[in-house]
């Protein structure tokens, strides 16, 4: 009790006396250090003092009766956040799958070199020899035109299957379907006598099959999407945890995440952006508060 005693003496005596101006520089500093010294002495926080914020339609003033709306709110949350294993279940499992990936990493990466290497090598095979394939395709098909050119009733014919098969050309590709693509260019071709499907094997004869992705690396990528999944139902819990918030709460989703988060803040960590009126408040509701907004 004595220190606070003390404390409020000095201010007293330093609120009567003379103006700053009239105690010069000296006994300006002398007067601070005296005030610094007192209050800390005292048990204040002097250099984190509280300094109230802009309030505006998001950053809302927590008073008492919004500390109890935003209760609320965070109750309601936790009921989402919770339901079916929610956010903890979530986390376990990803945390087990961050285990598993490093593992997967260092077993995919031993064999990864050799596979990709493979894989150009087939590729450029493959590519060598559909550019050939498309080079003969071409030739096939303007002696297949100067054929229906020659022949009036064969060109009336085609000419309908042509219109019928660029229309679906055009509609796979406006669909970016790359086996409805395959499959229309396949028909096309066929109007002028030329079957594709031979192709896929000219190219497996010459370039072999292409190389099959090793177990590890098959492995891991199936773990990367699972996590990634997980990243997503944890993003849409979250949001929809938000949204029953803001319901219970009666504030907007905005305000309602700019309040628990601004609550987390004073309960938790840094306590200099509030007004001690919101402090008072939020402290009388600590222990609520915190079994929702755990560090």
């Amino acid at each position: 009790m004595l220190p606070r005693l003390i404390a409020l003496v000095l201010l007293l005596a330093f609120a009567a006396a003379p103006a700053d101006a009239q105690l010069g520089g000296l006994a300006k500093k002398m007067k601070d250090k005296a005030v610094q010294a007192a209050a800390e002495k005292a048990g204040l926080d002097t250099k984190n003092a509280p300094t109230p914020p802009t309030y505006d339609d998001v950053i809302l003033e927590l008073t008492a009766p919004r500390v109890e709306s935003l209760l609320k709110g965070l109750e309601a949350s936790q009921v989402v956040l919770t339901a079916n294993g929610g956010i903890p279940s979530i986390l376990k499992e990803r945390e087990a799958l961050e285990a598993q990936i490093s593992v997967l990493n260092e077993r995919a990466s031993a064999v990864s070199t050799g596979y990709y290497n493979a894989q150009n090598r087939w590729s450029s095979c493959e590519n060598d020899t559909r550019q050939a394939l498309e080079k003969t395709h071409e030739e096939e098909a303007r002696k297949a035109m100067g054929a229906m050119i020659a022949n009036p009733s064969l060109a009336a014919d085609r000419g309908r299957d042509v219109s019928a098969y660029q229309q679906e050309l055009a509609k796979a590709l406006a669909s970016g379907d790359s086996v409805a693509l395959k499959k229309a260019t396949a028909n096309y071709y066929k109007v002028w006598g030329i079957d594709l499907s031979k192709d896929d094997a000219i190219v497996a004869s010459k370039c072999g099959t292409a190389p099959a992705k090793p177990q590890a690396m098959v492995e891991l990528d199936r773990a990367n999407a699972r996590k990634d999944s997980l990243d997503v139902k944890a993003r849409a819990i979250e949001t929809r945890a938000v949204l029953e918030g803001s319901k219970a709460s009666g504030l907007t989703e905005q305000q309602f995440a700019m309040a628990r988060e601004r609550a987390q803040m004073a309960v938790t960590g840094t306590r200099t952006r509030f007004s001690r009126g919101e402090l008072a408040a939020l402290d009388a509701r600590k222990s609520e508060l915190l079994g929702y907004l755990k560090p």
